[in-house]
């Protein structure tokens, strides 16, 4: 009889071993497992709901494009009256010069940040300074019906003889 106790008591550890081993397994299953909640995605926003326009960015394509007084053509015809030929010299006997102007219309109608680029640096020059020297205000571009910071980029052509 105590050989069979023996080999019961034996056998009834060896199985409380594999219980605890199966229940310490299952445990660290759950305690150490990944997650798999995820958070609801967010509210849609409606597009009319945007924000109204802007005080500082500057748009390139608002939906009314800034305007000269007398239109680009009255502008264009301002610039032409107040470049001085005699301040820039031609290479190669040129008499076309071509120069790209862009500038920013600010909500009050003024013009900064005036740039001239083209091949000749002289008349580029001159482009810029004709430019700056314009007083007329823009009517600014709008957005959602404000006024807003827009560019203007104009090309010109100008032909001496």
């Amino acid at each position: 009889m105590p050989i069979l106790f023996l080999n019961f008591y034996f056998w009834k550890k060896s199985c409380m071993k594999n219980i605890a081993t199966i229940i310490l397994f299952a445990v660290s299953q759950v305690i150490f497992a990944q997650s798999t909640f995820s958070p609801p995605p967010p509210p849609a926003v409606e597009r009319e709901a945007e924000l109204s326009a802007s005080f500082t960015k500057i748009y390139d394509a608002p939906e009314k494009v800034a305007e000269f007084p007398g239109g680009l053509a009255g502008f264009e015809d301002k610039i032409k009256n107040n470049v001085d030929i005699a301040d820039f010299q031609t290479e190669h006997g040129e008499n076309t010069f071509k120069s790209v102007v862009s500038f920013t219309v600010e909500r009050d109608g003024s013009i900064t940040g005036i740039k001239a680029t083209g091949a000749n640096e002289d008349f580029n020059n001159e482009i810029y300074r004709a430019a700056r020297s314009i007083t007329n205000k823009w009517k600014p571009g709008q957005y959602k019906g404000e006024n807003v910071r827009s560019r203007v980029q104009i090309s010109l052509m100008m032909n001496f003889e």
